[in-house]
């Protein structure tokens, strides 16, 4: 709300609103439904649109993109602020002015048309002043996209949306520069965020369809603005159908564009409610064009040739055929290495309570898996529902266990993220769902047994609402330490923090995390006192370890990977109960005589309760036959993420109070309270 300290600061104020923003002419709009929600919130956007760079390349769509996309919102009754040809000032006020006129329970909407670039895996927005002389000077003047994303999640928006067509391609790739990567980065929604690209991350997108395309708007505009004035379609269903509309046109010309989406909503959103409608419950299994993006999506960032082969017998003439081949080809010239690792011999350590998967090798026997069959099930599109950000490595098991399973179950199973609330949004939105088998959940340690104990309430009661299915894999933890560290080995570090207890530091990714109780184990089973230092993720983690500001920390393989190869981390011991592939000099702490040390954070599957059990033990045998197929084991074994082995539903749902006890030792061990 504006401030009423003085007349003249509203006169201000207001006058400043009218020349920033040319505000289209209001009409009676509707306000935007949302499912289960109270409150009349105001519906208010902010469109720029920008064509006429100074210093790097002009467009010719933007301009028109945004004044189009301002009269489609004002139809659906937002009060629009359009902005055209906007230097750095005016974004910047712009935003500002944008922000202050949002409080709880609106809904807003952010679009921007015009040159973007990436610089360090973050997005900037670009005026049309942009110098671009150097990466500093970008980011000075530029509008990085995630603080428009912070500015709406501060102001408690209802539901709030961006929607960036500026993943063209990067302006100052050219004229003796080189700054910034092409298209957008990936990036993260924040709880009750949708955020929408023109196209995926590295892809350029298309503002012609050819040299006859008399269209003033570019691809995702146009099929966008199509696909809103629909009523009774959620926004979310939006973009989808915008997606399939726009990788069939770009196709079309030879070009690979597809739309990429973030999205953390909460409830269903429309830009014109109306009768919802619903599609037949077999469209999608029966769509061919659906089936073969689905697998694509699976395969597209592998890099193993057994997963695009999989492609490639089922589409050879696929849309994305081409693609796949040069990719095969690729792969045939890189050296791939293989590190085979003898486990070293082992003292007794506390027990192990999910078995890994052995050493899988050409004509070896799987274990035998009881065959399970449920009539008619499945006969259509399952979801798989990652409660965190896509990239992470609980992303990444998904996404490699989806391809596979598409192919044995004959329909697509399709990665969604859900993240937020430490993975509360994606637990409740499986355990509300149907328990017909359609909806799984990738559940995590941190989320499952961690949080089951960590938190006073949750949304979800793991232990009443979830049905345990079967696991998936486990990740043993590292501890590291900055490559200039005095600590060369295990018991250097243990004797030093014995003769200064209380000295030396250790960072986590936050309270409570896997990372954070392997720590606390650690304290109690060598006898020290450290201090905790969390972070807000792994990665500022890591660079406060790598920069020296923390003595220490447990790590995920994945990550530190990059940083032992290039000699800046030094890892000192792992957690588990053998060595791991990736790091086979590595002892395990049970090794240097530290036993218990058997926190290894895994990812598992999970249904709702009420899930018919002939289900479930349908779903159990064939995860369990997906885990050991060849591929699928090397692939991941090459990120130290170990395959778990074969048990039944009721082993496994034993497996899971069993790990919940076992963190609850050491949450009370290291007094960790989070609410």
């Amino acid at each position: 709300m504006f401030s009423r300290s003085s007349l003249a600061y509203c006169f201000a104020l207001a006058l400043g609103l009218l020349l920033a923003f040319p505000a289209l002419p209001q009409s009676g709009g509707r306000t935007l439904a949302v499912q289960g929600a109270k409150g009349d919130g105001k519906r208010i956007a902010l469109v720029i649109g920008s064509d006429g760079y100074q210093r790097v390349d002009k467009l010719k769509n933007a301009r028109a993109d945004a004044r189009a996309m301002a009269r489609a919102l004002e139809e659906a009754g937002f009060r629009v602020m359009l902005r055209l040809d906007a230097g750095e000032k005016q974004m910047k006020e712009s935003m500002r002015l944008f922000k202050g006129q949002i409080s709880g329970g609106d809904e807003a909407v952010f679009f921007f048309s015009g040159h973007g670039v990436q610089l360090g895996a973050a997005n900037y927005l670009l005026p049309t002043d942009i110098v671009g002389e150097s990466e500093d000077q970008i980011k000075d003047d530029a509008m990085p996209l995630q603080r428009v994303l912070d500015d709406l999640q501060d102001q408690k928006a209802r539901f709030s949306l961006a929607i960036v067509d500026a993943c063209r391609n990067n302006p100052f790739r050219g004229a003796g520069r080189a700054i910034g990567g092409r298209g957008l980065a990936p990036t993260s929604a924040a709880t009750g965020q949708m955020v929408l690209y023109s196209a995926g991350a590295g892809q350029q997108a298309l503002d012609r369809l050819g040299d006859h395309d008399t269209n003033v708007n570019g691809l995702f505009t146009r099929v966008f603005l199509k696909e809103m004035t629909k009523p009774g379609i959620p926004v979310d269903k939006v973009l989808r159908n915008v997606r399939e509309e726009v990788v069939r046109l770009a196709k079309s010309v030879g070009h690979e564009q597809v739309p990429a989406l973030y999205d953390q909503a909460l409830g269903e959103f429309y830009f014109r409610p109306g009768q919802a409608l619903a599609a037949p419950a077999s469209s999608t299994a029966a769509d061919p064009a659906m089936l073969e993006l689905a697998l694509w999506d699976s395969v597209k960032d592998s890099r193993q040739a057994a997963e695009l082969n999989a492609y490639l017998d089922q589409h050879p003439s696929g849309r994305f055929a081409a693609v796949a081949r040069s990719r095969l080809k690729q792969i045939e010239i890189e050296t791939r290495p293989a590190p085979v690792a003898t486990p070293a011999p082992l003292r007794p350590a506390a027990p192990v309570t999910v078995a890994l998967a052995p050493t899988v090798t050409a004509g070896a026997r799987p274990a035998e898996i009881p065959v399970a069959s449920v009539s008619g099930y499945p006969n259509k599109p399952l979801r798989l529902i990652v409660p965190f950000a896509a990239g992470g490595s609980t992303d990444l098991v998904a996404r490699v266990l989806a391809q596979v399973l598409t192919q044995r179950l004959g329909q697509p199973v399709i990665v969604e993220n859900r993240a937020g609330a430490g993975g509360m949004i994606g637990l409740e939105a499986v355990a509300n769902s149907a328990p017909d088998g359609y909806t799984l959940l990738v559940g995590s340690s941190s989320n499952i047994s961690i949080a089951s104990q960590l938190y006073r309430s949750t949304p979800v009661d793991v232990r009443t609402d979830l049905q345990p299915v079967a696991a998936l894999t486990q990740v043993p933890l590292l501890l590291a330490v900055n490559a200039g560290s005095a600590h060369g080995n295990l018991r250097q570090l243990v004797d030093e923090a014995r003769r200064n207890p209380g000295h030396l530091t250790y960072a986590s990714p936050g309270q409570g995390s896997s990372h954070h109780l392997a720590a606390v184990a650690f304290e109690n089973q060598a006898g020290v006192q450290l201090i905790h230092v969390p972070y807000r993720g792994s990665g500022p983690a890591i660079a406060d370890l790598l920069g020296d500001r923390v003595n220490l920390a447990f790590v995920d393989p994945a990550a530190a990977a990059p940083q032992v190869k290039a000699g800046k981390l030094r890892t000192l011991a792992v957690t588990g109960e053998r060595r791991q592939a990736q790091f086979p000099d590595i002892p395990t702490f049970a090794e240097l005589g530290v036993a218990g040390m058997d926190i290894n954070p895994w990812n598992d599957i999970f249904v709702p309760a009420a899930t018919p059990p002939a289900i479930v033990r349908y779903l159990n045998a064939e995860v369990r036959r997906a885990l050991q197929q060849h591929d699928l084991v090397d692939r991941l074994a090459h990120l130290s993420i170990q395959t778990a082995s074969g048990d039944g539903s009721e082993e496994f749902a034993a497996f899971v109070r069993e790990d919940a006890a076992h963190m609850a030792r050491w949450i009370r061990a290291g007094n960790i309270r989070v609410d």
